[in-house]
């Protein structure tokens, strides 16, 4: 191969392949699952610094780690495409919290996965309601 194709083959691949958006969406659909880089790189067959890699788009992983994590019900046309596929579709509210909390810098991404670990391992709550300026919430007992 010509030095001349070897760079129309690499622009055309630039073109098609966005590693940054790649790894952003690898990155997202990890943390919908809710697995730390090395479980999920796992699921793939691939190590934590694979996976690390992978998710700073310094390395592009195999058709092989990819089909691991489509036997694991991970979203891989989500994170090929940017589009979720039927079986991987989130309810509306769940959506749009995903896209609040991807809106948030990291310190606040950690303080609001802290908030909601408060609340889910806190046990019963009390009936309550809360008032902000954007809304009112009624929050029921949960037993």
């Amino acid at each position: 191969m010509s030095p001349q194709t070897s760079t129309n083959v690499q622009k055309s691949q630039d073109t098609f392949w966005n590693s940054a958006e790649f790894a952003a969406r690898l990155r997202q659909e990890r943390t919908r699952t809710g697995l730390n880089q090395k479980d999920f790189g796992a699921l793939g067959g691939a190590t934590l610094d694979s996976q690390s890699r992978y998710e700073t788009g310094k390395n592009t992983p195999s058709a092989e780690y990819l089909a691991g994590l489509a036997a694991n019900q991970v979203d891989v046309n989500f994170i090929l495409t940017g589009d979720r596929s039927d079986s991987a579709a989130l309810p509306a509210d769940a959506s749009e919290l995903l896209d609040d909390y991807f809106g948030l810098g990291s310190g606040m991404r950690t303080l609001a996965r802290a908030l909601v670990r408060t609340v889910r391992v806190s046990g019963p709550l009390p009936a309550t309601t809360v008032h902000t300026p954007a809304l009112t919430f009624q929050a029921e007992e949960r037993g």
